[in-house]
């Protein structure tokens, strides 16, 4: 199953660029090459290990990163209970004619990420891409169906729109509490960026850093460096994910506690380590990071 490939691959474009969507993102399979540090679409991740779920589509090539050993965290998120939930106001309306193509296309895209055909999810997914705020509302219905790889190409979709995604806020405060992570961490990414939104999305994305998939540290340590000092209750585990075993997500620590800046002065010994590490990309992060903490220092 392709699902996580093209769920996480193309939602560190979010991500990593904060901005939103990216209507030439690459295939899938191309996203487990591209280094976030560069600014590109997303980053690495490992191998398709998916979100768990009898008839679940599983994720792993999520792309970022967050801290495996992260100390002082929120508590575990809850899962969401889908049969308990009261059901989200459909947002949907079925008279729109251009909101039925898309949902159209939604399922197109889906299709192809079940049965593995990139050059249909491209096609898909740039159409979705392309699309104005009109398509929100198909995302956020999307984000309350009972199918996982619904919930996780909406969630993917949403984070790309950045601030656009605000029509969807009500679906995406629930999403945070999904049995995937996928979903929880993309629904996270995209709260950060609504207003007032911020507190509960760093708390969920706290707890994503110590997921056993690197891909998912890697993505929820690069939401929180987008957060900015906002996320300075995160700068302990960030740094603690400095000695992560993936190259990738040492990457998104450091550049993320660049981001936070003066409130990333306690980690600065512990970036300067970095500068020896025998990954360039990671090298280069530290150097990055050292002169935009030090730059703002007294």
């Amino acid at each position: 199953m392709l699902c996580s490939r093209f769920c996480l691959g193309a939602f560190l474009l979010v991500v990593v660029t904060g901005v939103g969507c990216n209507q030439n993102a690459p295939a899938p399979e191309v996203a487990k090459t591209i280094s976030p540090a560069k600014g590109t679409p997303a980053t690495t991740p490992a191998d398709d290990k998916l979100s768990s779920s009898s008839n679940s589509s599983t994720s792993s090539d999520l792309p970022t990163t967050a801290g495996s050993s992260m100390s002082p965290v929120a508590s575990p998120v809850e899962p969401m209970a889908l049969v308990d939930e009261a059901p989200l106001p459909a947002l949907v309306d079925d008279s729109s004619a251009e909101r039925k193509t898309l949902a159209a296309t939604f399922r197109r895209l889906v299709t192809a990420a079940e049965n593995g055909n990139p050059d249909a999810w491209s096609e898909a997914f740039s159409e979705l891409a392309a699309a104005g705020p009109v398509a929100i509302p198909v995302f956020a219905e999307a984000l309350g169906r009972e199918t996982p790889i619904d919930r996780e190409m909406a969630s993917m979709l949403l984070a790309q729109r950045g601030p656009d995604a605000e029509p969807a806020k009500a679906a995406l405060q629930v999403a945070i509490r999904d049995e995937s992570p996928v979903v929880r961490v993309n629904a996270a990414a995209a709260l950060t960026t609504l207003e007032g939104q911020t507190a509960a999305a760093l708390n969920v994305l706290q707890e994503l850093l110590k997921n056993p998939d690197p891909s998912i540290r890697q993505t929820a340590a690069t939401a929180l460096g987008n957060a900015g000092p906002q996320a300075v209750a995160a700068q302990q585990a960030l740094t603690e994910l400095l000695k992560d075993d993936t190259p990738s997500v040492r990457v998104a620590a450091a550049t993320a506690l660049g981001q936070l800046g003066t409130a990333a002065n306690l980690s600065l010994t512990s970036i300067r380590e970095l500068e020896r590490d025998e990954d360039p990309e990671v090298r280069s992060a530290a150097q990055n990071a050292i002169r935009l903490i030090s730059a703002e220092s007294p």
